[in-house]
């Protein structure tokens, strides 16, 4: 059948074939013969001598014209159903040339992350399978579409969770222009990132951490979702006492075997301590050491990056004498502290599974490390915060030693101290029988972040305090002291 060609109407596609070709053909052929065969004086034959011309003489002129005119038109169908056949068989090829190339491309993507797997997943690669499943429930995005897309094409070339990451993220629109700065590339055995372009004399600065013994009582909780957080907040909340932005962050967890559940769990905490601290995961490590390591157990250690302007790193001043100490509430014990706890359920004064507030003790125990980045940042534009302390091991008053200043000493009020969490550091004390100054040296007992001001800034950190729901207490300030040795005393 001949292509619909009047009007304006597009060309009917047809799939060229010689069948196709060969009844075209047949159909204009008996078209053409009908149509010559009826005019006067005019015969089809074999050419040569004995045969009788195509055209005789004494054709009438008009319609041998008519003939003609007849035989063009049909030669013009001709042309116009082969340039239509062969343009429609040049569209497929070319569609099919593309599937190819994408076929040949995904299996070569596909070969590569097999090659891959072993230095970058190794034994987790069906761990974060797994995780990929569970990621629409964790961030709340459906499976497939974009994100679903961003997942296959990302997730097998990141560790510890970094899908979870590009997927929140790119939900967020401040998010995806936040991490344009920092892709360049992306796979590979490596991460290339950029200084954001509001930094303009960037300074770097980095830390790294673990979460110590705690993750012993997640394996008797058996509850790991949580210690991934853990981990994110002990670097960060170093990471920030130094006024810097958290750009990325890396993983490293390594075990005897491999645990499917666990895995997700922990990679699933780390990727959610990203998220709060506004830190891009960009890559780790996961590594199984099969009779290496102690049956079942596991360990972690984070490494985190950040950057702040070079005049603002330089612009901190130190504390000096009556400046002010104030303390911001801890949402537990954190990270620290927990040999003595272990000892202390090992020899039964403590039971993770009794009741404890509207939970277990257990359960308190594992409540993850806040992070306070977000809030601390935005408190460093609206005031100079001259020194920060993050309160890990050594306890508050050992972390205290850390930011202060030569001929200073610091001073606390014995009566701001154990105001937060006060239930669970009096049942871990009374459990222990420590002293008041030995809890001091071992715990944060309820501060997780220490910061040092100026007096005259006490109001506007009040009100920033109270309008973002933040618990603090003024806990002591600077004073004078001739001793060396940075001394903490309580009064």
């Amino acid at each position: 059948m001949a292509p619909n060609i009047t009007g304006d109407s597009k060309p009917e596609k047809q799939k060229l074939s010689i069948g196709n070709i060969g009844s075209s053909f047949k159909k204009i052929g008996a078209n053409f013969s009908q149509k010559f065969s009826k005019g006067p004086g005019i015969t089809f034959g074999k050419g040569g001598s004995g045969t009788s011309s195509p055209l005789t003489s004494g054709t009438d002129p008009s319609k041998i014209t008519d003939s003609l005119n007849e035989t063009n038109r049909i030669l013009v169908e001709i042309q116009k159903q082969l340039s239509i056949d062969f343009a429609n068989r040049i569209a497929e090829s070319s569609e099919q040339l593309k599937a190819n190339k994408l076929a040949v491309n995904t299996q070569k993507r596909t070969n590569k992350e097999n090659r891959l797997e072993t230095k970058w997943l190794g034994a987790t690669g069906k761990a974060l399978q797994n995780v990929d499943k569970s990621l629409g429930r964790v961030v709340g995005i459906k499976a497939g579409g974009l994100f679903g897309t961003l997942l296959k094409g990302l997730g097998l070339l990141f560790t510890g969770g970094a899908i979870l990451v590009a997927v929140k993220f790119f939900k967020n629109p401040d998010n995806i222009k936040r991490l344009s700065h920092l892709f360049n590339n992306i796979g590979g055995f490596g991460s290339i990132t950029n200084i954001p372009k509001n930094i303009k004399k960037p300074k770097i600065v980095a830390c790294t951490d673990g979460v110590g013994t705690k993750i012993e009582i997640a394996e008797l909780m058996n509850d790991h979702k949580t210690i991934g957080q853990d981990l994110v907040a002990m670097c960060v909340n170093d990471l920030i006492t130094g006024g810097a932005e958290p750009l990325f962050f890396l993983d490293y967890l390594v075990t005897e075997r491999i645990n499917l559940k666990k895995s997700k769990d922990i990679l699933s905490g780390i990727a959610n301590g990203c998220l709060i601290s506004n830190c891009s995961l960009i890559g780790g490590e996961t590594a199984e050491h099969p009779n290496a390591f102690p049956k079942n157990k596991y360990d972690l250690a984070g490494f985190c990056v950040g950057v702040i302007e070079k005049k603002d790193a330089q612009k901190k001043t130190k504390p000096k004498k009556d400046d002010i100490l104030i303390g911001v509430e801890s949402s537990g014990l954190h990270s620290n502290g927990f040999s003595l706890i272990r000892k202390l359920i090992e020899t039964k004064r403590l039971r993770l599974k009794s009741k404890f507030g509207n939970s277990t003790l257990g359960k308190a125990l594992l409540k993850p490390t806040k992070i306070y980045v977000n809030e601390i940042l935005r408190l460093n534009k609206l005031i100079n915060i001259k020194a920060m302390a993050h309160i890990t091991g050594g306890g508050l008053t050992g972390n205290l030693k850390r930011i202060i200043p030569s001929k200073l000493g610091i001073e606390l009020t014995d009566e701001s101290l154990f105001v937060f969490q006060k239930k669970l550091f009096d049942l871990i004390q009374s459990s222990s029988n420590l002293s008041r100054n030995e809890m001091l040296e071992t715990f944060n007992c309820g501060f997780g972040m220490v910061l040092a001001i100026d007096k005259k800034d006490l109001n506007k950190v009040d009100k920033f305090m109270k309008n973002n729901k933040i618990k603090y207490k003024l806990i002591g300030k600077f004073i004078s002291s001739k001793n060396t040795n940075k001394e903490v005393i309580i009064k």
